[in-house]
């Protein structure tokens, strides 16, 4: 929306910043859902306005955004402000950010850590050889049913994901939407929904 993409990125003077700073923060804190909805759809550079924003407001909405922009938007938070989103979040969505960073980026992010914090998070990443844990792969994007085909087989694309013969799509709730073949999306135009094949 209008609204959203001028809250975000609203080129502001000087004097203006902390009422630039404030109205995202009230944005995530209020809109989680839409604010990650927003910032899935958003370019990569809208993405940088969210270091500004206070740790409280964005537990909430790391707890709702795409895994598959994740990695993007944790990685644009300072070492300090990483550190204090894992702590005040959840550890399934500290765990989940955590599972999408590359290697040195984890290590780093651990290394900001309180003590505590560092060797309980550090020992649920690590399964036991054999588990079902040790074989699982990083999170992937969502596809959601207001994707056109053309930015679903982007989406697909950038996961990187070999066999798939199905998407998943999950509304802004994270709830099952239902399933798109990739038949069906080959044979579709690129600008076709992907509700209407669903």
């Amino acid at each position: 929306s209008t609204y959203a993409h001028n809250c975000w990125i609203s080129p502001l003077g000087a004097q203006n910043v902390n009422l630039t700073d404030g109205l995202r923060a009230q944005y995530l804190q209020r809109f989680p859902v839409e604010a990650a909805r927003f910032v899935e759809t958003a370019p990569l550079d809208v993405m940088a306005g969210i270091a500004t924003v206070p740790v409280q407001s964005l537990v909430e909405f790391f707890d709702r955004v795409d895994p598959g922009r994740m990695r993007a938007l944790f990685m644009a938070l300072p070492g300090p402000q990483q550190a204090a989103v894992l702590e005040a979040c959840s550890i399934r969505t500290a765990l989940m950010i955590l599972n999408v960073l590359e290697t040195d980026e984890r290590d780093e992010a651990l290394d900001h850590l309180s003590p505590v914090s560092r060797a309980e998070i550090a020992g649920l990443l690590k399964f036991p050889e054999g588990t079902a844990g040790s074989y699982m792969e990083r999170p992937v994007g969502h596809f959601r049913p207001d994707m056109t085909v053309r930015d679903a087989l982007e989406r697909l694309r950038e996961t990187h994901q070999l066999r798939v013969r199905s998407l998943y799509l999950v509304d802004t709730e994270h709830c099952l939407a239902g399933r798109v073949d990739l038949q069906d999306m080959a044979l579709a135009t690129p600008e076709t929904r992907m509700s209407s094949i669903l």
